[in-house]
């Protein structure tokens, strides 16, 4: 089987001989090429002997998926470890940083309200271009602002509406009636 290093294995070796210089003689800075995807974990255990010079420490190597790395991160003292020294993080497998992931920004409502308006225009627009049975654009425009401009010149009440298509409706009435 072949034998890759670890990439953080360097690392790994002086915090544990800094720890205590025995432990680097039970771990090996290197891992089978076929777990490069798993993390290579050195366990510490410090085991408190009262009466006696120095405490014992001893270092359990082991290999795990990301989802019990991560349990095992949050849980490791209550199972009894000192310390955890990560010996190969497959995410920075091949020297290569892991990518961020970044997070939507979320949205205040003014922006999703003027999100919102701008998506309806757009879609306003193309249901104008793509309708060629239309007689042209309808006297007060094809976009909520060019609707609102036009309802404000013409003192038109539009408090209240936020679809384009009832802005569009106010406004058609507004014209049959004008012209009734």
């Amino acid at each position: 089987m072949k034998k890759i290093e670890g990439n953080k294995s360097a690392k790994a070796l002086k915090e544990l001989q800094a720890i205590d210089e025995r432990l680097v003689e039970n771990v090996d800075g290197t891992i089978n090429e076929t777990e490069r995807k798993m993390y290579h974990v050195g366990l510490v255990r410090v085991i408190d002997r009262p009466g006696e010079a120095k405490n014992k420490v001893n270092v359990n190597v082991q290999v795990f998926h990301e989802q019990s790395f991560e349990k095992l991160k949050k849980n490791f003292k209550f199972l009894g470890f000192s310390k955890l020294v990560v010996i190969h993080d497959p995410k920075l497998d091949n020297g290569e940083l892991p990518k961020k992931e970044v997070a939507p920004k979320q949205m205040t409502p003014e922006e999703m309200e003027a999100e919102i308006e701008r998506r309806a225009n757009e879609k306003a627009k193309t249901i104008v271009e793509s309708n060629e049975s239309n007689e042209g654009s309808p006297v007060y425009g094809t976009t909520i602002a060019e609707m609102k401009s036009f309802a404000e010149a013409n003192e038109i009440d539009l408090s209240g509406l936020k679809k384009i298509k009832d802005i569009e409706n106010a406004l058609k009435t507004w014209i049959q009636e004008k012209e009734a």
